[in-house]
């Protein structure tokens, strides 16, 4: 199981909005514009990570974090090229179309939001770079129901963690400084795939919609990819005593309440088994 990076600091989440909703454009204002990226003179050895996780580097895919200790994004950047599906259990690879490396000022990606209390993910997409868009989130008042919903409700004060699934070649502007319509199609349609794969929508996850569905009326599950199976199915018998009964429909609904309790981060998994 992938560990997680400790928060070095506290960042409200009171207050989010999905990447969807406009935001003040390009030129917003942050007290993290100063933040500087630290250098590493172990870049050029492509399987490294410093002691403290700072680093980690592989096919292509390496992230730095800044030095700026007023920064709110890098303490709960992870830094790992492998994504895990809370609700799958099922993992992917993050992508680097870019000779950049990546780090809290990076724009022109798509990114993951995990819940540090629960597990509950978010996909979203971003031109501006990914500093501005967390602090976007951590403020504003309106946007999708869903992530204000949850972090003024069940996980009211936590922390989520961020990590970056696809980079993009460029910064996402074309030469007239406005956001480029064709890599903005290409972020979108990465969205929506991750979305789709990662299994992120509501009430699955935070997400609030998808595109490219051919029926909006169908099922949450119909819009899913399948899953592939990583060992072949074991042949059923008659007696399925692998199958515990139950007793009645209250021991059912109790046997739920005490997987959530017991591990709310794993529980979603454990009951779509």
């Amino acid at each position: 199981m992938l560990t997680r990076l400790r928060a070095r600091s506290v960042q409200s989440t009171d207050l989010v909005i999905p990447t969807g909703a406009n935001h003040p454009g390009r030129f917003v204002n942050s007290r993290q514009d100063n933040a500087v990226v630290s250098e590493n003179s172990d870049l050029g050895n492509r399987s490294i990570s410093d002691a403290n996780g700072n680093l980690q580097i592989g096919s292509g895919f390496q992230i730095r974090r800044c030095n700026n200790t007023r920064c709110k994004t890098c303490p709960n950047l992870l830094t790992s090229n492998l994504i895990i599906s809370n609700i799958t259990g099922k993992s992917f690879k993050a992508m680097n179309h870019s000779s950049d490396v990546l780090n809290c000022h990076s724009q022109n990606l798509v990114y993951l939001l995990s819940c540090n209390k629960c597990n509950l993910q978010y996909v979203g997409e971003s031109t501006i770079p990914l500093h501005k868009r967390m602090n976007i989130h951590r403020t504003s008042k309106s946007g999708c129901e869903n992530m204000i919903s949850h972090f003024n409700g069940p996980c009211k004060g936590h922390t989520f963690s961020i990590q970056i699934l696809e980079k993009f070649e460029g910064d996402g502007y074309n030469s007239s400084n406005e956001v480029d319509d064709t890599k903005r199609k290409i972020r979108l349609f990465s969205e929506d795939k991750c979305i789709k794969q990662l299994r992120t929508i509501y009430p699955y996850g935070l997400n609030d919609k998808v595109r490219n569905t051919t029926n909006n009326n169908e099922s949450v599950g119909h819009i899913f990819p399948p899953l592939g199976r990583s060992r072949e199915r074991s042949v059923r018998t008659r007696l399925r005593n692998h199958v515990r009964n139950i007793t009645s429909v209250n021991s059912f609904f109790d046997d739920i309440y005490k997987v959530i309790e017991d591990n709310p981060k794993s529980a979603f998994n454990a009951i779509r088994k």
